[in-house]
């Protein structure tokens, strides 16, 4: 019996090493060569890539690709060569397509614009000489399924700085209300503020329990330059403040592991 059970658990070994050694890895697509940026949006409250961003900041153009076929779907001139996509949003002029939230870093008053994702289109933005406008979230209420996007508007003269919330007008049952709701505790990694930056900006998370926490700074090949946080935290909001005056110019990326939970972001010091 042992024999037949060894012979059985072989057989199975052999044709699983077949399987895996037939699997053809093949090249599927390469986007077009560019000077900037790029990488993916995500509906609002859907974890699945919706499309792809190329950027290019000397020609000011930012390419969109579908995420399943890598077509082009868009190609769309921008205001600067500083203005970045964030996040898709349900589609807000009624042509059927979504809508991309943008931030644009070109000034020191920061702006937020929201682009239609085929056209290009400027749907709405905040731009003002006498405030900046930094994006915080897009989400929705608990009992309420419209979208909302909020920002941080600081006064260019005072720098006296609110949170403004701004409701899009259009509904979302992507997900769950209470899984968006403002004003529950979940693990979560903000943009750091203000970005670009020279020389000090500040990185804001909130973790849902107690536990050890790490926020480490890392270069673009992936070497530890600073670490901010590596101890025992209790459950809330923190704001950290970073100082990159021993830092040369370039992109960098902060992680934040606490607990089961990690995410990353990059930022940019210019110097």
């Amino acid at each position: 019996m042992k024999s037949f059970n060894k012979i059985i658990l072989m057989t199975l070994m052999f044709l699983f090493m077949r399987t895996v050694g037939n699997a053809q890895v093949t090249s599927l697509w390469e986007s077009s060569s560019t000077y900037g940026d790029k990488g993916t949006l995500y509906m609002f409250g859907n974890t699945a890539v919706q499309y792809y961003f190329v950027l290019d900041t000397v020609a000011k153009q930012c390419k969109i690709y579908n995420s399943d076929n890598f077509g082009v779907v868009s190609t769309m001139t921008l205001s600067s060569s500083l203005e970045y996509p964030h996040i898709l949003v349900p589609d807000m002029n009624g042509n059927g397509q979504p809508e991309i939230v943008f931030q644009d870093y070109s000034t020191a008053g920061y702006s937020v614009r929201i682009r239609d994702a085929v056209t290009g289109a400027e749907i709405k933005a905040w731009k003002e000489t006498a405030n900046s406008y930094y994006l915080w979230s897009v989400f929705k209420s608990t009992g309420n399924s419209t979208v909302k996007i909020s920002m941080y508007k600081t006064n260019m003269t005072t720098y006296l700085s609110s949170l403004v919330i701004f409701s899009l007008g259009v509904t979302s049952t992507t997900v769950q209300a209470d899984s968006w709701d403002i004003t529950k505790s979940s693990f979560r990694l903000d943009q750091n503020y203000p970005n670009p930056f020279n020389p000090s900006t500040t990185i804001s998370f909130d973790i849902p329990e107690d536990a050890t926490v790490k926020l480490i700074i890392y270069d673009e090949l992936g070497r530890v330059v600073e670490t901010l946080i590596n101890d025992r935290r209790a459950a809330g909001h923190y704001d950290v403040p970073f100082n990159s005056r021993s830092l040369a110019s370039g992109s960098y990326y902060y992680e934040v592991a606490a607990g089961k939970f990690t995410s990353a972001k990059k930022m940019l010091i210019v110097k």
